[in-house]
């Protein structure tokens, strides 16, 4: 299994408009199930939401992309890090959304691999 690191520097914005389980936060490493966990909890809430994966040369990381509000067509991507960042991307593109948060969240990282889970 690919090792998954968390990125830093974001700012921090507005939480997601559901609350994440107390478990979210409270590990290293841990920001593919924290993001499937947010996303589920998003979809039961009648929020589209979904899991994305950004890979670039030594990290990895996940984040939830989700729709808000509903049937605004919106674009936000969270972490347990960062919270909420808005994106202006289409909800179809794995790729064009992962680099639209990388750029949301001022990281230079160059991106290899983006893919949705």
């Amino acid at each position: 299994m690919t090792s998954l690191l968390a990125l830093a520097g974001c700012s921090t914005n507005p939480p997601a408009p559901v609350a994440a389980d107390d478990v979210i936060g409270d590990y290293d490493n841990a920001c593919l199930p924290e993001a499937a966990i947010m996303a589920q909890a998003l979809r039961r809430n009648g929020i589209k939401a979904r899991v994305l994966i950004i890979s670039g040369d030594g990290w990895s990381h996940a984040v939830t992309a989700y729709q808000y509000p509903p049937g605004e067509g919106r674009i936000w991507c969270w972490d347990s890090d960062e919270q909420s960042v808005p994106v202006s991307a289409r909800w179809t593109s794995s790729e064009i959304l992962a680099g639209a948060w990388m750029r949301a969240c001022h990281r230079p990282d160059r991106i290899i691999r983006a893919r949705f889970e």
